[in-house]
């Protein structure tokens, strides 16, 4: 919660600190990857689900910084057990945006800082606790493409790369674990002049 309260009141100064930004909420799915490096325990994508708010800071003509606060749920399915794991995490993304003169579209790079809240196993129908087990923070870096419709709508389209280990025990092997995701989201800007 003190994270998040943080969060908050640094989104409320970048607020009152640029004299133009527009406030936007987005959502759609996700399709995520583990990758194992040096192990074949996952091997497929899953779809899961993503939804969050945001607010554009425009800085330049062509470019702005946009602060994001998104929910996110991923899934995956271990190979040798076939046991279904379940993840949701909290992700503050900052994106740098290069936007064309009509703002309509933009390319966008940036790091992101994610949040365990919780996350299950489920094995011959008995689902298990398995948040302790997993690292709670995540680092990563995301890039993506973005198009603002006429009537604020946007399109977006990302990919991210985890740079952190999913689970604890593998700071000290020679297994890696990382999330890989591709999210497709729908969205709307607020107050944006056309």
């Amino acid at each position: 919660m003190k994270k998040l309260t943080a969060v908050f009141i640094t989104l409320i100064f970048a607020y009152t600190g640029f004299s133009q930004g527009y406030f936007r909420i987005h959502a759609g799915p996700v399709f995520n990857y583990l990758d194992a490096e040096g192990d074949a325990t996952f091997s497929n994508v899953h779809t899961g689900v993503t939804f969050g708010v945001g607010y554009e800071m425009v800085a330049a003509k062509n470019f702005s910084i946009q602060p994001e606060l998104n929910y996110i749920h991923l899934s995956a399915e271990e190979n040798v057990t076939n046991a279904t794991l379940d993840f949701n995490y909290i992700q503050l993304p900052v994106l740098l945006k290069a936007v064309n003169s009509k703002r309509t579209f933009s390319f966008y790079v940036g790091p992101q800082f994610s949040f365990l809240t919780k996350a299950n196993i489920k094995m011959s129908g008995t689902n298990s606790d398995i948040k302790n087990d997993l690292t709670q923070n995540d680092f990563s870096g995301l890039l993506g493409l973005e198009y603002v419709t006429p009537i604020n709508l946007t399109i977006n389209a990302r990919f991210t790369q985890g740079f952190s280990n999913v689970y604890k025990a593998e700071f000290n092997s020679d297994i890696k674990t990382r999330h890989q995701i591709f999210a497709v989201t729908v969205g709307y800007i607020f107050n944006k002049k056309k």
